[in-house]
């Protein structure tokens, strides 16, 4: 098998993985924007996604799937139309992909970053997410993660609910506070969000690494290809 065969297949297979991480974005958000969409109303078992992971977060992972899905359709054209003699092995389509990958590359980046940062301070910023729930959805959670009040059971620690698992606290100090059970949530689910997001990054350098090496190895099929007709040498 030649090294052009080779690539080909290569880039085949880091394509096909490619496509599939914008498939994978697209059904994981458009499931979680289904099932979250109410969570912070009527609160349920997806309330504490609905909170670490917002309406932003999940339109901007929609967002990369579309940019990815756009740069792959550039790379499938780019492929086939510089392939053989009867198209000149013309790489600029190729060249234009790599050029567009860079980009979604960056978009990726970005993204995983932002989630990435939002978890080194995630004690401090959900406090204000905390705040801006209804009564009910701080109930909710204090019932059901068996804690009371965010920092501590005091009006000081942002204990606004005595209801339900809070109803009868006597000393703060023996109940254990939500910012605990809430923040390592958020950072389990952040953290394998953003490193799955990294990991979509690897396979997209993956593939630029192959297309420049498939770009090679076209210019050169065809300069000896040139030079065998030239010699009559007969390229195969």
């Amino acid at each position: 098998m030649s090294r052009n065969k080779r690539l080909t297949i290569a880039w085949s297979i880091f394509s096909f993985l490619f496509v599939s991480s914008a498939i994978v974005i697209i059904i994981v958000a458009t499931i979680w924007k289904g099932q979250d969409a109410n969570s912070l109303i009527v609160p349920d078992k997806h309330t504490l996604r609905a909170m670490s992971i917002s309406e932003l977060d999940l339109s901007a992972s929609l967002l990369l799937a579309i940019v990815i899905i756009l740069t792959s359709v550039v790379g499938l054209v780019g492929f086939y139309l510089g392939h053989g003699p009867r198209n000149g092995n013309n790489q600029r389509g190729l060249l234009m992909f790599n050029y567009t990958l860079v980009f979604t590359m960056v978009v990726t980046v970005v993204v995983g970053s932002i989630i990435w940062f939002f978890t080194l301070t995630l004690r401090k910023d959900f406090e204000e997410i905390w705040l801006v729930q209804k009564p009910v959805v701080q109930s909710f959670l204090q019932d059901s993660l068996k804690c009371c009040g965010y920092w501590n059971a005091t009006t000081s620690g942002l204990f606004t609910q005595a209801t339900g698992f809070c109803s009868s606290v006597t000393d703060p100090t023996t109940v254990t506070p939500c910012v605990g059970p809430i923040t390592g949530f958020a950072d389990f689910l952040l953290e394998n969000t953003f490193t799955s997001i990294y990991g979509f990054s690897a396979v997209q350098v993956a593939l630029f690494l192959t297309t420049c090496c498939l770009i090679i190895s076209r210019h050169e099929e065809a300069r000896f290809r040139v030079i065998d007709m030239k010699t009559g040498g007969g390229f195969v």
